[in-house]
């Protein structure tokens, strides 16, 4: 997504301005971009209202006799707001999250909902780890899925920041369980059938035999081209360093390196370690959105690998990429694949810091400070999360 040259407001500090100045500018222009929805009593009665008609055909082991609480609390998350509650019975009780997304297509919101019911069907040996859809709302644009208690991973990342439970404090244990559940999760399934059409990616096709495949190729392709606009987006905000982060790759050669017939797999779209919920041993994986879909699994991996290098430099980060790949590729890194890795994580950086000031936490537009810092480092030196 490029920053419009004209969505700036007035006061934007001169090319001699000092950080200070600009991070006063980011804040200003994040209060600008804050969403006009908000969640309202009228909504959430109605709501409340709705799961008190419905809940039974959701979870089949709840009584007609039920009460519905929904905590005021809003939760800021990816394209959207997201609300908990409680549903309490006679005979049993379910924990329950609404994520609302007025701004998002109800298609794409509807194919999150058919995409995850036709793979828990197919592979309910690997959704102890998947919260579930029970359902979705069109008309107000509300995902109802599964409560899962959990501290999000990336909390371990920051110790210096926020405490960690000491029931949540495996780093090391949490990234290999990862690394294991989405090496299965991605790859080893069977050979499908016609059905699984409707979870194909763009570049995604199922052969004769059953087996999918995927134009590797084409998606770097098209990732390449995505991080050249985020270089020009962060070009016309005075980050000039980003605009050579291209320089220390050989992009011929890593494109040559794959073909159009890869093996493919299914994919998550968004591993970070904010989407992963981890509590006495176990994780849980969240924030599905259209997905689980098929496509390129190494998008995953490297998607995972840029997060981790936004949290900076840290002995922590470097601990939790080790765990994580080792646990994913037992058998090691092959050169290409890490090129691959790095191309891809490169990228999606490069993208999150473009798209960054659109954000509408002050707390994280006001940590662009070091925006500029990040992108020199992005350019001129190889991450050292591919080298494991």
């Amino acid at each position: 997504m490029r920053l419009q040259e004209s969505a700036r407001p007035n006061g934007r500090p001169g090319s001699n301005g000092t950080v200070l100045d600009e991070a006063r500018f980011l804040m200003r222009w994040a209060v600008g971009k804050r969403p006009a929805e908000r969640v309202t009593a009228k909504r959430r009665r109605r709501w409340i209202q709705r799961l008190q008609r419905s809940c039974c055909e959701y979870w089949p082991d709840l009584d007609a006799n039920i009460s519905v609480t929904l905590k005021r609390r809003v939760h800021r998350g990816s394209g959207g707001l997201i609300l908990c509650g409680v549903i309490r019975g006679t005979r049993a009780c379910r924990s329950f999250c609404i994520k609302w997304c007025p701004a998002a297509d109800a298609t794409d919101m509807a194919l999150t909902q058919t995409r995850m019911t036709w793979w828990r069907r197919h592979h309910p040996a690997l959704c102890r780890e998947v919260v579930d859809i029970p359902a979705f709302w069109p008309d107000e644009k509300v995902l109802l899925m599964e409560g899962r208690r959990g501290e999000r991973l990336g909390r371990h990342l920051t110790y210096g920041l926020a405490p960690v439970p000491r029931s949540t404090s495996d780093l090391d244990g949490y990234s290999t369980r990862l690394g294991e559940w989405l090496r299965v999760f991605a790859g080893g399934h069977p050979e499908y059938g016609p059905d699984i059409e409707p979870l194909l990616g763009m570049q995604a096709r199922r052969r004769d035999d059953g087996q999918l495949t995927v134009n590797a190729r084409r998606l770097l392709e098209q990732r390449i081209e995505r991080g050249r606009q985020a270089a020009y987006a962060l070009g016309r905000e005075r980050l000039t360093s980003a605009r050579s982060w291209a320089d220390r790759f050989d992009l011929d050669a890593i494109i040559a390196a794959f073909g159009d017939r890869e093996p493919a797999g299914f994919i998550h779209g968004d591993v970070k370690p904010d989407n992963v919920l981890v509590r006495n041993g176990d994780l849980t994986v969240i924030d599905w959105w259209t997905t689980p879909r098929v496509s390129w699994p190494l998008s995953d991996v490297a998607t995972f690998a840029g997060n981790l290098r936004l949290y900076g430099q840290r002995p922590a980060v470097e601990r939790a990429w080790r765990c994580f790949a080792r646990a994913y590729y037992p058998v090691g890194l092959d050169e290409r694949t890490k090129q691959a890795i790095d191309l891809v994580a490169t990228i999606m950086c490069l993208t999150a810091i473009a798209e960054k000031p659109r954000q509408t936490s002050l707390g994280r537009v006001a940590a662009s400070v070091w925006y500029d810092r990040f992108a020199r480092r992005l350019a001129a030196t190889a991450s050292p999360i591919a080298q494991v």
